[in-house]
């Protein structure tokens, strides 16, 4: 009976419940030289704007001339990654991008700093050091405008917001006193500054927050609900200047929140003993604040979240006056640095991403594949770890975007300094190069088949082989990861060949109907 018995389970599949990522669609984009400061935006239209700063001249991908050290680069780019167009903007000095917007009427305007005279295709004038500058495109990329705002000394813009149709706010560091745009001084060697502007670009107020010490920036966002604004970075001052918060460690998170006027209405300072700092805002489905930073204070101050290596993501869901709700850190035994933002998905996950350089410990379950690699965990809306994923090659990268495609389908932008190695199945153009993915993650019951079905390549490109024990007069299908049958056919010979050219990339199940059995192998179209 036991023979008999084994050999009845040699004849079925088996099944489990097991977490299952799939990487498809890989690309990179670069040049001969350098990319530094990359920021991207997904658009309405469901496109993509890229930007980095590039040193670059005509090389690689890049078919836009280089006015200077270094230019804005922008390219936008299809689903499918193909360059629709690019651009290149700069004086004869050094300019980088922070941040990219849509606007309600379709434009763009894209954030960044400058400290090149007119010159180039700059056309607007230094006030000093580096500048904030925007320019505001059209969306074939034809320039509306553009402006710098700053003062006497360095100003580095970091992000924006926006707040109505007509009305976006912009912050980042300053080290200005009164000058220029600048109509406060600062508290301390840097600060917060915070500024209003115009849909044509007019400053309308400006607002700089801090310290007697240093206050560095890294986010701003609107917050419908209560029709405010949050500052988000991190702070090595105490009570000082319009710094309200107590000081807990080597440097703090620091949020302040304004009304639309600039006026200070609450300030919350987070921390512990050693360095924390915060850089993603987002507001969930529920109207909820969420915040991501990093952190390597054990409990201390204010931080209740256990310390899992050097350097942990720290998450944490405020209240309406932005108490926190409820902390979680995460990482393993080394660092998960470069902390960017959290993903709330169609199916009630949080993904927090960033970067990491831990091995399998904490909460990672995959090696590291180089030096820095893409990490992200899910969790549920608690904090209650889903499944985590490391992605990377043998040098380093760093996740810096992270967009849901359509349900358990991410579409991730990073930076890439490594050939084609561990997951990286692209090549490297330069110094380092834009990397973009795709992930596909099923949650459910996998079929793990022992019968000799077989299906290669995968990833296929135009035609898509498979080898059966048996032939089978029943059908055999291609179903998309929504569940829709794109293809039927029969089997009738053990070996088949099927044109799947029509098919766009993306992961498929191919499925056959065999004596009453369902057997299911995953595949993935990559062109």
């Amino acid at each position: 009976m036991k023979v008999l018995l084994i050999f009845s389970f040699s004849l079925f599949n088996f099944i489990s419940f097991s977490q299952t990522q799939t990487i498809y669609n890989q690309k990179s984009f670069g040049t001969t030289g350098f990319i530094i400061k990359q920021t991207v935006t997904k658009l309405n239209d469901g496109n993509f704007i890229l930007a980095c700063g590039s040193e670059s001249g005509v090389s690689g991908d890049k078919d836009s001339p280089s006015y200077g050290g270094g230019d804005v680069w922008i390219m936008k780019i299809s689903p499918n990654q193909d360059i629709i167009w690019q651009k290149s903007f700069g004086g004869t000095g050094y300019e980088t991008p922070s941040a990219v917007l849509e606007t309600p009427e379709g434009d763009l305007l894209i954030g960044g700093t400058s400290n090149s005279p007119i010159s180039g295709n700059l056309t607007s004038g230094n006030q000093g050091g580096n500048d904030y500058w925007l320019i505001k495109l059209k969306a074939d990329g034809e320039i509306i405008w553009q402006n710098n705002y700053g003062g006497a000394d360095s100003d580095q813009l970091e992000a924006m917001s926006l707040v109505s149709p007509t009305k976006y706010v912009v912050s980042g560091t300053s080290l200005s006193n009164i000058s220029g745009d600048k109509t406060e001084n600062n508290y301390g060697l840097s600060n917060y500054w915070v500024v209003m502007i115009d849909s044509s670009g007019t400053l309308i107020w400006d607002k700089t927050l801090g310290g007697d010490y240093i206050e560095t920036n890294t986010n701003i966002s609107f917050i419908p609900q209560s029709n405010t604004i949050l500052v988000i970075g991190n702070s090595a001052s105490d009570i000082s200047g319009n710094k309200s918060t107590a000081y807990y460690g080597n440097g703090d998170a620091w949020l302040v929140e304004l009304d639309l006027n600039g006026n200070i209405l609450n300030q919350k300072a987070f921390g512990g003993t050693y360095s924390d700092y915060l850089s993603g805002i987002t507001i969930s489905p529920q109207n909820e604040i969420y915040l991501i930073g990093a952190s390597d204070s054990p409990i201390s101050g204010t931080k209740t979240a256990e310390l899992i290596g050097g350097l942990d993501l720290w998450v944490f869901k405020l209240d309406d006056n932005l108490n926190v709700m409820w902390e979680g850190t995460y990482g393993g035994t080394e660092s998960e640095g470069n902390a960017r933002n959290i993903l709330f998905t169609n199916d009630d996950q949080m993904i927090h991403y960033g970067s990491s350089i831990s091995g399998i410990s904490g909460h990672k379950t995959e090696s590291s594949r180089g030096a820095y690699d893409f990490w992200m965990i899910s969790t549920d809306l608690n904090g209650n770890v889903n499944w985590d994923k490391t992605i990377g090659g043998s040098q380093s990268e760093g996740l810096a975007y992270m967009y849901e495609e359509s349900d358990n389908t991410y579409h991730l932008f990073g930076i890439s300094e490594s050939g084609i190695s561990g997951n990286k199945t692209v090549p490297i153009l330069g110094i380092n190069s834009f990397w973009t993915l795709k992930l596909s993650t099923t949650l459910g019951v996998d079929v793990v088949d022992a019968d000799g079905f077989k299906i290669y390549p995968n990833p296929a490109d135009q035609v898509l082989n498979m080898e059966m024990p048996i032939a089978s007069k029943e059908s055999i299908q291609i179903v998309d990861i929504t569940g829709k049958v794109v293809s039927e056919f029969e089997g009738e010979s053990t070996v088949l060949n099927h044109d799947i050219r029509f098919l766009n990339n993306g992961m498929y199940h191919l499925v056959f109907n065999q004596n009453g059995r369902k057997i299911s192998k995953k595949f993935v179209v990559q062109r």
